[in-house]
């Protein structure tokens, strides 16, 4: 003989599950009356992102470098990114001069950018003798755990990651001097 709590519950649920069928019934159905609520969405409207104008700049001073921690375990490289090209363009891109040394004393230096709504990057020039040679064909790439350094940059230093946007040259210059307080977080 079935208990008689099960007889309550029973009673108590079969009548909600009714009313909640047949009310969700009647609320879908007016709600599509009309056909799906974004019908009269037109995308011909929505502006389509457009790269704005990018100027390479000269080659970092040994003096406006300041270091940046990257995760130890990805390289054996010291970066440093030149205080003084950070800057954020019309198009929301962050745009830096960023120098990789070696052990050995060599140096890599690049002039990029990455697109932190996308997260995506491009490399706009590469140092060779007293200048950067500006790369031809260089285009918009997805920054993946391959790109070690990228990939820091963008999680901790250069992208707000909650709006997907960036932060401006002072915050960026704030986390990166004060590392051990930003990494990791998402926004400033």
């Amino acid at each position: 003989m079935p208990s008689k709590y099960l007889i309550i519950a029973l009673f108590g649920i079969i009548p909600f599950l009714f009313f909640q069928s047949s009310s969700a019934k009647d609320g879908f159905e007016s709600l599509y009356k009309d056909g799906p609520i974004d019908d009269d969405y037109d995308e011909s409207l929505d502006e389509k992102w457009k790269e704005g104008k990018v100027t390479i700049p000269s080659l970092p001073n040994e003096d406006d470098l300041i270091p940046i921690a990257i995760d130890k375990n990805r390289t054996r490289f010291q970066h440093f990114i030149d205080k003084k090209t950070i800057s954020v363009g019309e198009d929301r891109v962050i745009r830096y001069s960023i120098v990789l040394k070696s052990t050995n004393g060599v140096s890599n230096v690049f002039y990029e950018g990455i697109r932190c709504a996308t997260k995506e990057y491009r490399t706009y020039a590469i140092a060779s003798g007293n200048k950067f040679n500006p790369m031809k064909k260089s285009k918009w790439k997805y920054i993946g755990h391959s790109h070690y350094y990228r990939l820091d940059l963008y999680e901790n230093y250069l992208c707000d990651r909650m709006s997907n946007s960036p932060f401006n040259k002072d915050q960026v210059v704030r986390r990166i001097e004060h590392n051990d307080e930003y990494q990791g977080w998402m926004y400033d």
